[in-house]
């Protein structure tokens, strides 16, 4: 069954997070992501949403998405978002 990835992302640095973004793919597809939706006009039906981009990540499992978050690749490749964009990032395991 497969896991996913949750973000909610504020961009400060446009050009920083494209940066960014261009460098975290490529790792996460070697870990067996992808991208499901990228959306900036989310509609809260019930409750706020306080504002940004949503993305979605599909991951065959857990262990990948975890063992994606946590490479050496991709923790280099977040520096590059440090300064250019606020995240939170919430896992939806497997299980």
């Amino acid at each position: 069954m497969a896991a996913y990835l949750v973000s909610r992302v504020r961009i400060t640095d446009a050009n920083r997070f494209d940066a960014y973004r261009a460098a975290s793919k490529p790792i996460l597809e070697s870990f067996g992501g992808e991208y499901v939706a990228r959306c900036d006009k989310v509609e809260a039906l019930d409750g706020d949403f306080p504002g940004g981009r949503v993305v979605l990540m599909r991951f065959p499992d857990t262990a990948a998405a975890r063992a994606f978050w946590n490479s050496a690749e991709y923790r280099k490749a977040r520096e590059l978002r440090l300064g250019a964009a606020e995240l939170d990032l919430w896992l939806l395991p497997d299980d």
